[in-house]
């Protein structure tokens, strides 16, 4: 649930120029989320989002993490060494891991894509055709984490 709402935040976000917690409250509503306004002042925090002004000098949130936090590089390492292949199924991303290691590069996959949403930095650390299918597949189709 809690990942859940934080990338209906992101998406939010990403999508809205959002200027104060109380107009982001008011959108997970609408998306059906029951929140308070400190559990949102806590996934503020927890996701490194700031304010920033636009050109017209209105603050807005954005996701201002550029980098992976040191901890998580374990989490790069974990999907290079388990994945094998990636392809495209219709509108799904497959990613093939070696036998058992499919729940660890489940579990890597969702941390990273929870510190940087789309991953465009992280996957640079990986093979360089599997980095550029995925992010082939991240274009043309749905991604279901």
């Amino acid at each position: 649930m809690k990942n859940n709402r934080q990338q209906a935040i992101l998406q939010i976000i990403t999508s809205t120029d959002v200027e104060t917690q109380d107009m982001l409250l008011q959108k997970l509503l609408e998306k059906g989320y029951s929140v308070t306004q400190a559990t949102v002042s806590r996934d503020i925090k927890k996701m490194g989002l700031v304010k920033e002004a636009d050109p017209s000098g209105k603050y807005r949130y954005i996701c201002h993490k550029t980098e992976l936090p040191q901890q998580s590089a374990k989490y790069v390492n974990i999907l290079k060494e388990t994945m094998t292949d990636i392809v495209n199924a219709n509108n799904l991303v497959v990613i093939k891991t070696y036998p058992g290691m499919a729940n660890a590069a489940a579990a890597a996959f969702d941390t990273i894509f929870m510190i940087r949403y789309l991953l465009p930095q992280p996957l640079l650390r990986l093979q360089p055709h599997l980095h550029n299918r995925l992010r082939k597949s991240l274009n043309n189709g749905v991604l279901y984490a």
